[in-house]
């Protein structure tokens, strides 16, 4: 694909993310969402982040500009990050607790976090003891989680984001995914102007953000 930005001339290309990527994707990310969790908890965080949804085969695409890995896309089965959660929480949490220790920020999203499980869990026990169907905490089959998308910012509104989007969202479909769910945070109207741009609906609003889905079919 080629792009004009800037007086000149710019191709990329729309790759699946390979374990060879890590390093372009970690500093893309910090590059994207500077003073953000993730960013301020550490590239050696990042690097474990994106390395177990490579490693995972979940849905994760990278923007390649003349070797350089300009933008990324991640998600996929919503389950995951719970999973890596479980999995690596011991492994990164000396990476967490120095963070929070450091940044009101941090410590404020680190909360929210922990406290999303909980929450899900009473979601799940009231709609089952309202219904007997399936809530749709139980199908999380039929949706894919888009966890982040990003361009580096000398990249921004050239269309590589909305490519890296349609990207994400055909694998969705072609894997089985009926819609997609992704949110931001309430202060980010970058973003919230972007999802909206691509066709996402803002289902629910919260003080921690602003909740989007998408039908894939």
């Amino acid at each position: 694909m080629t792009v004009n930005g800037n007086d000149s001339i710019k191709e990329f290309s729309i790759l699946p993310a390979d374990k060879k990527h890590l390093d372009g994707m970690v500093r893309c990310h910090i590059l994207s969402f500077p003073g953000e969790f993730m960013t301020l908890v550490g590239a050696r965080f990042i690097k474990g982040f994106y390395k177990f949804y490579v490693r995972e085969n979940a849905i994760v695409f990278v923007a390649v500009s003349s070797g350089r890995v300009v933008g990324l896309v991640c998600g996929g089965e919503p389950g995951l990050r719970e999973k890596f959660s479980r999995r690596y929480g011991l492994l990164y949490a000396p990476d967490i607790m120095l963070s929070v220790i450091r940044s009101d920020y941090v410590r404020k999203r680190f909360l929210h976090h922990v406290a999303q499980p909980i929450k899900k869990l009473v979601r799940i026990f009231l709609s089952r003891s309202r219904s007997s169907n399936c809530s749709v905490e139980d199908i999380q089959c039929r949706w894919s989680s888009l966890l982040s998308v990003c361009t580096v910012p000398e990249f921004r509104n050239m269309g590589i984001g909305v490519a890296l989007m349609r990207r994400f969202e055909e694998e969705s479909l072609a894997r089985g995914y009926k819609a997609m769910r992704l949110s931001a945070h309430t202060d980010n109207a970058a973003a919230i102007k972007f999802y909206k741009k691509c066709s996402c609906e803002a289902v629910f609003e919260s003080d921690a953000g602003v909740y989007f889905k998408k039908n894939l079919s």
